[in-house]
């Protein structure tokens, strides 16, 4: 039996956590009986962390060849079809492109598919703000060093900031469909693009949309729905707001004063073992926050050139039933910042639980009254 290997590669803020928790908790029964193997070794499982495929980039880093590696797997499991999914790395090309420059060079006879989901760019850009703002200025995440961590770019600004300036602070978003681009011109990789777009996902969600996009025949709807529902609480968006006051924990008390940076996280917030939020406060989602005039701007620089990468890759002339997020032109209300209630929250666990000298007193009180 010619094997196949499914190489997921992300990218980030597509529900990448969710579906390896699902591949791994459905390996033993599910996958298996289906003639496919989502192998170890897994990342971090205690921490939630079910990706399997990290060590194969640590090596790629230290100039090992994919194919070997590769070629181990087949052996290995000489009759499935092998499942591998990191996310990391599509997003390691600021820091070292090797881990590219190797997925170009994948043997064709090892019958390898590349399995991407593409978020709408705009959606991808106001996500990974949030994300470096939750990490804060952090040098690595998981052992990895974070492709920004040189000067944090975008744990120091605004959403809006950033998006003024998309091609300087958002480099990480537009490398991604730039690596997507390079990847189309292999002839000796099959690639499954697939938009993240809840209303066209299978079933709107992320597990049966992969089963089905490997050839998976969608069996036990309850499983699927069970396992989605415990990894969308644990994966639950931060809002607006949550992200305002996160920067404002960065400017303030980043990089000398890291153990309030942390408190401000762990103890208002209640992030837990997996570093997800248990409190949230405020209602704005990140998209609904930014205007429209700056949605538009974005979205159309990226169509031409992301129109003509999917139409290479999957055969078709539409992607995205629409290239904007579903909250533009809605007429939804503009964006005013945090409450006064949720402010004074704030102020009051910061002065009651931290010490606070009387410059960063000022200072929270400054950067509050302009959220």
């Amino acid at each position: 039996m010619n094997n196949k290997i499914y190489l997921h590669i992300g990218s980030g803020k597509t529900g990448t956590t969710s579906l390896q928790k699902f591949l791994y908790e459905n390996n033993t029964n599910y996958l298996r009986k289906n003639n496919y193997e989502y192998p170890d070794p897994y990342q971090d499982v205690t921490n939630g962390q079910y990706k399997n495929a990290g060590w194969i980039i640590e090596k790629l880093l230290n100039s090992e060849n994919i194919n070997n590696i590769l070629y181990q797997y087949k052996n290995l499991y000489p009759n499935k079809n092998i499942i591998l999914s990191d996310e990391a790395f599509i997003h390691m090309y600021e820091q070292n492109k090797i881990v590219l420059d190797q997925l170009k060079k994948i043997d064709s006879n090892l019958n390898v598919t590349l399995v991407i989901y593409y978020r709408k760019i705009i959606e991808f850009m106001v996500a990974n703000w949030s994300q470096k703002n939750k990490e804060r200025l952090c040098d690595f995440q998981l052992g990895i060093r974070n492709f920004d961590s040189k000067n944090h770019k975008l744990a120091k600004i605004s959403l809006e900031e950033s998006l003024k300036d998309f091609e300087k602070y958002h480099s990480n978003a537009i490398n991604i469909i730039n690596q997507i681009e390079e990847l189309s011109l292999c002839k000796n990789i099959e690639i499954i693009l697939r938009p993240y777009s809840k209303d066209q996902l299978l079933n709107n969600n992320i597990q049966d949309d992969f089963l089905n996009a490997i050839g998976i025949k969608i069996e036990n709807k309850i499983v699927n729905k069970n396992i989605l529902n415990k990894g969308n609480l644990m994966n639950k968006s931060v809002t607006r707001e949550m992200s305002d006051l996160l920067l404002l924990r960065n400017k303030i008390f980043e990089p000398h004063r890291s153990i309030i940076a942390n408190n401000i996280v762990g103890r208002f917030f209640k992030f837990n073992q997996f570093g997800e939020p248990t409190y949230f406060l405020g209602s704005t989602s990140l998209i609904e926050s930014i205007n429209d005039e700056t949605i538009k701007k974005i979205c159309d620089f990226f169509k031409k050139k992301e129109l003509s990468i999917f139409q290479k890759i999957t055969g078709k002339n539409t992607f995205f039933d629409s290239i904007y997020p579903k909250v533009y032109n809605n007429n939804r209300k503009i964006y005013k910042g945090i409450s006064l209630k949720d402010k004074i929250k704030f102020f009051k666990f910061l002065i009651l639980e931290n010490k606070l000298t009387k410059k960063e007193i000022i200072l929270v009180l400054i950067n509050l009254i302009k959220l």
